[in-house]
This record gives structure tokens, sequence and C-alpha cells, in this order.
């Protein structure tokens, strides 16, 4: 069955959505059977995977989470959309935050987008969920079908303190809702190491989380590279596979899949 992961972080524009596209992107081409899905509103992995008119689309996951919420089952296929080869998406678009609405009033709603999904576990190796810039509902369903967290950070002045709520809340779920859960560590990204003031917040995080929280070794930097492959529509290891970020989230999937077999 394969293993679900949750990349998330509560703060915005940490680059969830461009680690879960090239981390899933990096994880195909080794042949992994991936699977992505666009778990936020805002819809920005489903624009990442080249679906601009994201607002037309009849099949999303919020219709299939509608029906759950509302009979309990669903007989909706899940929405699934190829992107290259070993790599699907289920998309999103601004539906999703009504349905986040209702997810509030459900019975048993931190179980939903687990139910939704486990019919079509054993299709693939991974299942990499990104996260909307949340600590609400949603985030605790993400948590819930999840085996495994990913925490996406970078090095700004308020991330330990983000870092430290989040912690919070994946341990209360650890505590009540999923006892299996486990955190992968966190990975930095958009690193400029040029600047002393990243240098010293990447510091003072190892220095204080390391033992409570893993921290990749591995950095992905900031580029405009990454901008760019968004903007295509494609993942960086197909828009400039030798550009400096793509080679780091190819570091980044091998020292993943190497920890994942400690």
């Amino acid at each position: 069955m394969g293993k679900v992961i949750a990349i998330c972080n509560h703060k915005g524009g940490v680059g969830k959505t461009t680690t879960t596209l090239n981390m899933a992107a990096q994880m195909a081409t080794m042949g992994k059977r991936v699977l992505v899905l666009d778990f936020d509103g805002q819809a920005n992995l489903t624009l990442a995977c080249g679906i601009e008119d994201f607002e037309k689309l009849d099949a999303t996951i919020a219709g299939v989470l509608d029906d759950l919420i509302q009979e309990g089952e669903t007989e909706r296929p899940m929405p699934i959309y190829q992107v290259q080869e070993c790599l699907e998406l289920i998309p999103a678009n601004t539906a999703l935050a009504a349905t986040n609405q209702e997810l509030i009033k459900a019975i048993a709603r931190e179980w939903v987008l687990h139910t939704a999904l486990e019919p079509i576990r054993n299709q693939y190796d991974y299942i990499l969920i990104d996260c909307a810039p949340s600590l609400g509902i949603d985030l605790l369903n993400a948590l819930v079908a999840a085996d495994e967290v990913l925490i996406v950070t970078n090095p700004a002045r308020f991330s330990e303190r983000g870092t430290h709520q989040l912690l919070r809340t994946i341990k209360m779920v650890q505590k009540l809702l999923n006892k299996e859960l486990t955190i992968a560590g966190s990975l930095f990204n958009r690193v400029d190491r040029r600047t002393r003031l990243a240098r010293d917040i990447m510091a003072l995080m190892r220095e204080n989380w390391g033992t409570e929280l893993h921290l990749f070794d591995t950095e992905i930097p900031n580029s405009i590279r990454i901008d760019e492959s968004q903007a295509m529509g494609v993942p960086l290891i197909m828009y400039q596979p030798e550009s400096k970020p793509a080679k780091a989230y190819q570091e980044f999937v091998r020292e993943y899949l190497q920890g994942e077999e400690r």
C-alpha cells in the first residue's frame, strides 16, 4: 500500500507546492508510481501541473469529498490526470473552500480525506498531499490520511515560531487521531546563503530543533528557475534538469529515500 505524505506548513509562501511537485517528479523518474493531491483551494499545484483553466474542471477532489460528507459514501470516480510518466494529479479549484466549510459540520470530520484515498492507495508507491497554509480542518484531514509529514520551511524571521505551532498540532493528531503518523523532517526551501540572516536562522533552527525534529541536510536554493518552471506548468526536471534547484531536489529525494531505509 502506498505511503501518504502530507507536505505542510501553515505559513504561506514557503514552497510547499514547489516541493510537492518536484519531489514527486523526481520520484517518478526513478520509476516510483506517484500521485499528487492538490488540497488547497488556491489550486497552485493544479496550475503548476499545467492545468490553467482549473476553475472549469467538472471533476476535482471537492466533488468526492462533498459526496462523502453528505452521504458517507461515493460512487464518483476519483478525478486523476496524467502529469508525466508515473506521475498523476488529483486537482482542486476554489470549490474546495466551500467543501472545507462543510467539513467542519461533517460526521467523523477529520476522517473524510482518509476515506476518499483509501480505495486508491494500493495503486501508488507514494501519494503526496499539498496542504493549504492552515491549521484548520483541512490540515487535520491531511494529517489523519497521512503516514508521514514533511514540513517545508524557509529561513525567514518567523519560521521557528511557525514550526513550533505546527509541531504542536501534529503531536495532538498523533495522540488523538493518528497514532501511526510520523514526521519525516523539515526541508529548508528558497535558501539564499549569500545573506547572513538566512545562515543565522538556519543555524538557530538546527540548534533548537535538532533533537526534536530531523532537519534534512539538503537545502533547496532560491532560483528564478523555480518561478519559470511553474509559469511553464512543468516540474524542474522537465524544464531545466541541470539547474541548481532541480539538482537539489534530486539530492533531497535521494536523502529522503535513504532515510526510509534506515
